[in-house]
């Protein structure tokens, strides 16, 4: 169990009580080991950490700006479920962001950066053989971290990892078997390839193949799990239905 003992809540304990308690609803949200609906009870976070009402506040307060909790007057705090507008709003964020990513990590890429993409590579790999999960999500994120280090954006990543929140929440909702994580596996293979190469447009062309497989992906959460969702995926757009 974690906890932190703040004793006397000085301004830096209550900080320090607070991050604790947001990296960890924020991991279990992710995770889904708090699932999207479920009651949050403050009680039990002061019990856990050992802190009063303020630090909890404020971390639920983060937790709701970044659209994984929402508290109801009279009724509680709750794990958000995961709006369709904001959803699909994510993906295609993410697409134009990464395209650009790409494409400059394909016009500088040295000797060096495509390493660093194949060690990535690797991790993804071998997480698959192991039938590692979280594994394979660590070595994924490397990966992207990595495409937006070879392009020198130094900041794409941050902005990155809170716009795809309720990608990676839809993603964990829709497990990806041993044939779907091959395939992103390849996906990625495919990108670095084009990138190693110093071609922006193939390396593009195949980073949205790849995000174009993450869709199919979300749109089976969808699909799968409608209570856990919230809102219209579109007017004129709705998930497709699973192959015959």
């Amino acid at each position: 169990m974690l906890t932190v003992n703040t004793g006397p809540q000085s301004d830096i304990a209550v900080l320090t009580a607070t991050g604790a308690i947001y990296d960890k609803l924020k991991g279990e949200i992710v995770k889904l080991t708090r699932w999207p609906g479920e009651t949050i009870s403050r009680s039990e976070i002061a019990e856990e950490f050992g802190v009063s009402s303020m630090p909890i506040h404020d971390a639920v307060r983060r937790l709701g700006n970044d659209g994984l909790v929402e508290t109801v007057p009279t009724k509680g705090t709750f794990v958000a479920r995961i709006p369709l507008d904001t959803l699909r709003t994510a993906l295609e964020a993410r697409r134009i962001l990464e395209d650009k990513v790409v494409r400059r990590a394909a016009e500088c890429a040295a000797a060096g950066d495509v390493q660093r993409l194949r060690g990535a590579l690797q991790g993804q790999r071998e997480a698959i053989l192991q039938r590692d999960d979280l594994a394979f999500h660590q070595a994924n994120e490397e990966f992207h971290r990595t495409l937006a280090a070879t392009a020198s954006y130094p900041f794409f990543w941050e902005v990155c990892s809170r716009i795809k929140l309720p990608i990676d929440r839809a993603l964990r909702l829709a497990p990806s078997g041993q044939e779907q994580l091959y395939r992103f596996h390849a996906d990625h293979q495919a990108v670095c390839e084009q990138v190693s190469r110093n071609d922006p447009d193939a390396a593009a062309e195949a980073l949205a193949s790849h995000f174009q497989a993450v869709r199919m992906v979300v749109e089976r959460a969808i699909r799968q799990y409608p209570e856990c969702f919230t809102g219209s995926w579109g007017v004129t757009e709705t998930p497709a239905p699973d192959p015959a």
